[in-house]
């Protein structure tokens, strides 16, 4: 974040595509373990169905991609330092409930 923010994006651009890498990763872990305990995509937990999870994810991804391509480092570094924490805490309070199914 503090490097889009001091302007070092060729620095900075190299950990945001290890953090896309990281989504990519996890959307592939989910889909297998979705897959191996037969959960569906529309299950609900917590009044909201993974699907919508997912899609929630992958519309903030395509927003800090967009934010790069478009080099709005401001709102890239924003996204980054304030939104991206709420979307992993939601999967990792989520994932441990798997097990149970």
């Amino acid at each position: 974040v503090e490097l889009f923010r001091m302007g070092n994006e060729q620095e900075a651009n190299k950990f945001f595509i290890n953090i896309i890498d990281g989504i990519d990763w996890l959307s592939q872990v989910l889909d297998m373990i979705l897959a191996a305990k037969a959960i569906s995509p529309d299950a609900v937990f917590d009044g909201k169905s993974i699907q919508d999870r997912r899609t929630s994810l992958v519309d903030f991804t395509q927003q800090m991609v967009d934010a790069n391509k478009n080099q709005d480092w401001v709102l890239l570094a924003d996204l980054l330092e304030y939104e991206i924490l709420p979307y992993y805490q939601e999967w990792s309070n989520l994932l441990p409930r798997f097990r149970s199914q």
